[in-house]
């Protein structure tokens, strides 16, 4: 049985300022799935230091346009309390259904509140937009993903200026201020071709491979065979070219290489567990190459292998690092 405060959401929505598409879904759970309704009315999203993450859908409990409005119109907030001399946020999304869509909105809130805003014009990975955040001198970043959850998740992750997900202060200081949106009366929305949305192009590859290639360490590489996979998903942008700066070539997993939301070959897109990497690993056998690389779907978390006694051997996290420091 729903709460007096579940119905009172519902009800809201119902007779607010949401569109028509929006009203008919919650109509049609009322009169065919009233638990699945409930629950994605039976609290609001809680905003927290890591942003949110939930499925998608209609409700206060759901991820969502208005859900994504409420919580760029808090961050907005924070910004233009702070004494800044300008106000600019790189966003980013990955390959999940509505992660461009959501993006989009949250850069017209943005450019509502007078913040400017940079939008890649395509799928980015979470280190790219670190270093988008940085090359612009912006204030802050948006990412929207949900990194290796599954497909009907999505998130929506805050950076500061460093790059880095915010920490305190900042941390709480959005909070609070996300806290205070509760309604869409609240929310300044600009048009989606407001002066204030500017489209980043791939030039900013460009400018992170330069980057990267001056942190390179050892002047002589190893030739070495590497087999790689994005896991479908925005790893694909970037890290092959990036390989090649650094000297390497790479073999690509062809059922994991195109974008894909769904994840249809990596139900589990999570490099850090082997079942993601069976088909790479598969290839690093037959292949007999000398290592597999695979990331999650915004290629900020990464698993690998090498043959070990003619078998795959995946290395934990911990090795890895031990690896990265020798």
């Amino acid at each position: 049985m729903m709460t007096q405060t579940t119905l009172q959401r519902i009800q809201l929505w119902l007779d607010g300022p949401y569109d028509e598409k929006t009203k008919q879904t919650i109509r049609d759970l009322q009169a065919t799935h009233p638990e699945a309704l409930s629950d994605a009315f039976f609290k609001d999203l809680s905003f927290g230091t890591g942003g949110l993450r939930a499925k998608m859908g209609v409700g206060t409990n759901r991820l969502n346009l208005y859900t994504i409005r409420l919580a760029t119109q808090g961050l907005a907030n924070y910004l233009n309390k702070q004494p800044l001399e300008k106000r600019r946020v790189f966003i980013g999304y990955d390959v999940r259904s509505n992660s461009d869509a959501f993006a989009l909105e949250a850069a017209r809130v943005l450019a509502g509140n007078q913040i400017e805003a940079l939008l890649t014009d395509d799928i980015c990975p979470t280190p790219l937009v670190s270093f988008g955040c940085r090359h612009f001198q912006c204030q802050a970043a948006i990412m929207i993903t949900a990194s290796h959850n599954p497909p009907e998740y999505n998130g929506y992750k805050v950076y500061w200026q460093d790059g880095g997900q915010i920490v305190a202060p900042h941390d709480q200081g959005i909070i609070e201020e996300v806290r205070k949106i509760q309604n869409p009366s609240q929310v300044l929305i600009a048009s989606e071709n407001s002066p204030l949305i500017q489209r980043i192009d791939s030039s900013l590859d460009e400018a992170y491979l330069t980057e990267l290639a001056s942190h390179r360490l050892y002047e002589a590489l190893p030739s070495i065979n590497i087999i790689y996979t994005p896991l479908h998903g925005t790893g694909i942008r970037i890290l092959p070219n990036a390989l090649k700066t650094w000297g390497f070539s790479c073999a690509l997993v062809d059922q994991q290489k195109t974008p894909d939301g769904q994840f249809p070959h990596a139900k589990t897109p999570n490099p850090e567990e082997p079942k993601a990497l069976e088909l790479g690993a598969q290839m690093l056998i037959e292949q007999q190459a000398d290592l597999l690389l695979g990331t999650d779907p915004v290629a900020d978390r990464v698993g690998a292998a090498v043959v070990h006694e003619g078998a795959p051997g995946f290395l934990t996290g911990n090795q890895i690092a031990c690896l990265c420091l020798d």
